[in-house]
């Protein structure tokens, strides 16, 4: 969507025109307590967050992929703060935010406060626009759950100092598995796919051996074999205070176009999303990732030693090749027509 036929579909009663909903003397900005939920896609990050939401001060907005050009932002008070507000609504990922916030409002908290404060000022927007209430008399727990943060810990460590992060590690098979289901991914390839995932865990690994105050690893598998107990644990080392109710989550509203492939986050654990991969990928590709990942896997639990397993060969290597050449035409038009659909009915909501 173009952003002249955006801000012609948004209109000014919308967008700036409203009486906002004060939330007292107390900054925003001040009480945040950033909690980034990292790790590599389809391994559990938005499942977490809708648990963890319901913690009494915490609030979890859809992934917010947008705010690090904001992080970055160097405002001027001027035309850059304006094209920042600009770029901001052409993000798809805003568009399907359920986010109202007006150039002057979001140009006004730059100006003011930089990136730090136009993030406040989004979260501050999505609260008042769902009814919820942010108590800024204490730390307001504000839990993002794009796994690719994991791509923008520089800037979320110099713009949040205080943050905590949570590595939330899946079994590398399970997570290939997640991915196929997902055609829109375009995911076909067991080899790539294990350098994906390396990628991705490495570096939040390396976060976790780097600054082991601020981060907590977690498996996938075993918040959904003792979710009391996994949950307990990370909101002690969190500061949320730990309640029953956490773990039916649905404490995050998902945008319509990610509902059925997150449909877990809305209902409690289902411990045959364990080793649900046994039955529905095929051996081979199964081998090829545990020989590209073995180490890491065996660091994880995931397998108890080295197998004899062959990576995948030339042969193998251009069969995937050409089954992906064959399958990305049509992932990328199932990408383009979700982003077009979610984009269309944003626009119908304003």
């Amino acid at each position: 969507m173009s952003i002249t036929l955006l801000e012609e579909c948004l209109g000014d009663c919308k967008y700036g025109m409203c009486e906002p909903v004060g939330l007292g003397d107390m900054s925003l900005q001040n009480k945040l307590s950033p909690i980034f939920i990292t790790g590599c896609p389809r391994s559990g990050t938005t499942m977490l967050a809708s648990q963890l939401a319901n913690a009494e001060t915490a609030i979890a907005l859809p992934e917010m992929q947008y705010i690090y050009p904001l992080l970055h932002h160097v405002s001027d008070g001027g035309e850059r703060d304006a094209r920042a507000y600009h770029t901001l609504l052409a993000d798809f990922r805003f568009q399907v935010s359920d986010i109202r916030i007006s150039e002057n409002e979001l140009v006004t908290a730059l100006a003011k406060d930089g990136g730090t404060g136009a993030v406040a000022k989004l979260i501050e927007a999505y609260a008042e626009r769902h009814g919820i209430v942010l108590d800024t008399q204490r730390d307001i727990h504000w839990i993002e759950h794009a796994p690719d943060s994991r791509n923008k810990i520089s800037i979320i460590r110099q713009a949040y100092p205080q943050a905590r992060f949570v590595h939330i590690v899946r079994d590398p098979r399970s997570t290939y598995l997640s991915m196929l289901k997902l055609k829109r991914w375009n995911i076909w390839d067991p080899f790539k796919f294990a350098r994906i995932w390396s990628d991705a865990v490495g570096r939040c690994y390396r976060l976790s051996a780097t600054c082991p105050e601020l981060v907590i690893e977690v498996r996938y598998e075993d918040i959904l074999a003792d979710p009391e107990t996994e949950i307990a644990k990370l909101c002690d080392f969190l500061g949320l205070n730990f309640q029953t109710e956490m773990l039916n989550g649905g404490a995050v509203r998902l945008p319509g176009f990610t509902q059925g492939q997150h449909a877990l986050t809305r209902s409690g654990v289902q411990k045959d999303k364990i080793d649900g991969w046994k039955k529905h990928i095929d051996a081979r590709d199964a081998d090829i990732i545990e020989a590209e990942l073995c180490d890491w896997m065996i660091h994880y639990k995931y397998i108890d030693n080295v197998r004899e397993l062959q990576s995948a060969t030339g042969r193998e290597k251009l069969k995937f090749a050409v089954r992906g050449a064959l399958k990305t035409p049509g992932a990328k038009w199932r990408d383009a027509r979700v982003r077009a659909h979610a984009a269309k009915a944003f626009a119908k909501t304003i």
